[in-house]
């Protein structure tokens, strides 16, 4: 029997598709978030147990995980490609973090343990900042080195209370009045990378000789970009004297009365050469004028009168014109001793004031514009005068002081 054979001829086709690219990289994104597992790495604590001495408590961490996202997308395309719409595609995952070994567990408990009680002193701020053992044991890994992470969210954190932004000077002046001034100030800014690399060191000295360690914070100077001096051309460049005076005892309607005549007695220019009269800036001291009734000193008598409290302000613009060195041409003393102006300096630094007289006056004689400014700070009950110009290099000292 004789068979014909026919020639057979297979054909192979692919598939075609086209993908919305966006699309498909939410879908993997939202997928991520949903299957990721967080790691949690080991971690260190000491633990203050009131019965029994401190102990180091390992904490075990949990290796977390997350979708391989790039791999994840060729496995789709892939599937497209070859027509595989009814098998399933595994999820390929990453390992996140790592365990320690119980040598690793061992070694970094035993460190941990060199550093129970010992503490890091940070300084060269306002005031020193300790960085107590159980931060410090916080910052330990459990392959030799340090957490980076943590320290630098600590570092993070002083960075925030301990940089001071530069201030820039604003000075206001229209028609022989100042509307509004403020001084220049430099700012500083610590210099983390430098103060991570003395943390370092100082950690691993306290490692080796468990005891306090000292490291000074390293601050880089900001300089403010508008200076006092370059604002003006008035000649106000410098604080000259500042005065200061405490009420804490005093009552509300007092403490009405001191700030209204602050206001009133502030942002004053004294030309060079000028004379300054504190009642002439005052103006009216009337209950019209928003002034209220309080305790006043009347010919050596304790008096109930419009305006108590006014003595505090001219008592504080008093030490600041002593402490700026100017020529203080009238002032008189209460006919006696005062709490209110004893409560931060000794007897004698007082000023009363009473229209039409007596008067609180001085000479500007240092050959430029003066500017008298008050703040007051009703929260803690203190009043500061601040005269600012420019310095001629006189020095104020006080001798033969008597009660």
């Amino acid at each position: 029997m004789d068979y014909l054979l026919y020639p057979y001829r297979r054909h192979f086709h692919s598939l075609s598709f086209i993908v919305d690219e966006s699309s498909l990289n939410t879908f993997i994104d939202n997928l991520s978030v949903s299957v990721a597992k967080p790691y949690v790495p080991a971690s260190l604590e000491l633990v203050d147990n009131p019965r029994q001495a401190r102990t180091i408590v390992v904490k075990n961490g949990e290796i977390g995980y997350r979708v391989d996202k790039s791999q994840l997308k060729q496995d789709v395309y892939s599937s497209l490609t070859n027509w595989r719409f009814d098998q399933p595609i595994s999820l390929p995952l990453l390992s996140v973090g790592f365990l320690p070994s119980s040598d690793q567990i061992i070694q970094t408990r035993a460190k941990a343990e060199h550093l129970i009680n010992a503490s890091i002193s940070l300084v060269g701020g306002v005031y020193p900042i300790l960085i107590e053992d159980k931060t410090i044991i916080s910052w330990l890994n459990f392959d030799g080195s340090y957490n980076y992470d943590l320290i630098q969210s600590y570092l993070s954190s002083l960075s925030q209370s301990l940089d001071t932004p530069p201030r820039d000077a604003l000075f206001k002046f229209e028609q022989g009045k100042v509307l509004e001034f403020q001084p220049s100030a430099d700012g500083q800014s610590i210099q983390t990378d430098v103060l991570l690399q003395r943390l370092i060191a100082a950690i691993d000295k306290v490692v080796q000789v468990p005891s306090q360690s000292q490291v000074e914070i390293p601050f880089t100077p900001v300089k403010a970009k508008i200076t006092t001096e370059s604002a003006n051309n008035l000649g106000i460049r410098e604080l000259l004297g500042r005065g200061v005076s405490t009420f804490k005892h005093s009552n509300a309607t007092r403490n009405h009365n001191i700030q209204k005549g602050a206001s009133a007695v502030n942002r004053v220019l004294v030309a060079p050469g000028e004379t300054f009269s504190f009642l002439h800036h005052l103006g009216d001291v009337t209950v019209e004028s928003g002034y209220k009734k309080a305790y006043i000193i009347r010919q050596g008598k304790t008096e109930l009168d419009v305006g108590g409290g006014i003595c505090q302000v001219s008592t504080t613009l008093f030490r600041a014109i002593l402490n700026s060195g100017l020529n203080i041409t009238q002032r008189q003393n209460h006919a006696y001793r005062v709490s209110y102006y004893e409560e931060d300096m000794p007897p004698g630094y007082d000023a009363t004031v009473f229209i039409p007289n007596p008067d609180l006056k001085f000479i500007n004689d240092t050959g430029h514009h003066l500017l008298i400014q008050s703040l007051y700070d009703g929260v803690n009950k203190k009043l500061t005068y601040e005269i600012y110009g420019t310095s001629d290099g006189r020095r104020v000292e006080i001798t033969n002081y008597r009660k």
